[in-house]
């Protein structure tokens, strides 16, 4: 087991296993166990890994040229094989039946067998040539949630009835990419934004209302940013991460959902690809380091007292 070094190792997946213990996936050298500050191989893989995720007992990744990749061991043993896409795949979900969808540029892939065979679906067809590109996906029952990339006129979000397969437009963007999508008691909340400028945020929307009427609320932020690039939530605890800034420096958030209000609390060098939390612990992906939230941010102080002055 090899001691991990932030500062010379970035990763670009992480996945939480179980207390204390986490998996990541790291450039084009594999998908490694962390416990602790240590790493351990588990899977040498040449391609690069976007997304790791835990459905009951199995483990999935997806990445770049259309790769999947599947444990049922806990991650000792991955099998792998490509989708018929040669995009970079951003987003796989699941359930506990042995459904399984990802996607390519702007079609979907569902596996009823656990990610054993597969077939495919176009939810945009109607728009032709005029079809996004999918970034993020969220699974809710028989409700797909549907987040794109930039697109002028079809950007946003979706919500994909998979029963009848009903296409439902939820959010118009058209400026805004959809990096990550997240399901809390009953609120989809939405974060993403734009390379250039400062127009990241985060969105959240009641999805017990009536139907086709959805009204989405933003939450104020203490650093604005230009772009957030993931959420996680586990235990009512939520966190996100953002782009880097023009210091090469990303930021990680704590969201306080029921104060409406994104506070700062720890950064990492480049991109802060993905993060994964057991309630408030949490590992960031970062592109140049792995971070965890035992190191403390250099400004802790300066942002409790400053967090301390909004919730109160």
């Amino acid at each position: 087991m090899n001691k991990m070094k932030n500062t010379v190792r970035g990763a670009t997946a992480v996945c939480k296993v179980e207390k204390g213990q986490y998996i990541v996936a790291i450039g084009r050298e594999g998908i490694f166990r962390m416990i602790d500050h240590h790493l351990k191989s588990l899977f040498p893989f040449p391609f690069r890994i976007v997304k790791l995720i835990r459905v009951s007992s199995n483990f999935y990744a997806v990445g770049e040229k259309g790769v999947f990749l599947k444990s049922s061991d806990g991650g000792k043993t991955w099998d792998h094989k490509f989708l018929p896409t040669t995009t970079t795949i951003w987003s796989v979900v699941g359930d506990a039946s042995g459904l399984v969808i990802t996607h390519g540029n702007n079609c979907l892939f569902f596996s009823y067998d656990f990610g054993v065979t597969w077939s495919q679906v176009k939810p945009f067809e109607r728009l032709r040539e005029n079809m996004p590109s999918i970034r993020s996906l969220c699974l809710l029952g028989h409700s797909l949630f549907i987040g794109t990339k930039i697109h002028l006129k079809y950007g946003g979000i979706w919500k994909l009835d998979l029963k009848s397969l009903k296409m439902t437009w939820m959010k118009k963007e058209k400026d805004f990419m959809v990096s990550s999508l997240v399901v809390y008691e009953k609120y989809l909340i939405a974060a993403g934004g734009s390379c250039n400028g400062t127009k990241g945020k985060i969105e959240y929307c009641y999805l017990s209302g009536r139907q086709y009427e959805y009204l989405w609320n933003e939450l104020e932020q203490i650093e604005s940013q230009a772009s957030f690039l993931d959420v996680t939530e586990d235990d009512g605890f939520i966190y996100a991460t953002s782009s880097q800034d023009k210091k090469g420096v990303s930021t990680v958030s704590r969201v306080y959902f029921e104060n409406n209000i994104v506070v700062p609390c720890n950064t990492v060098k480049g991109h802060g690809w993905r993060i994964a939390n057991d309630k408030q612990h949490y590992v960031v992906a970062g592109h140049y380091e792995i971070k965890h939230s035992s190191q403390l941010y250099e400004q802790a102080t300066f942002r409790n007292s400053n967090l301390k002055r909004v919730l109160h």
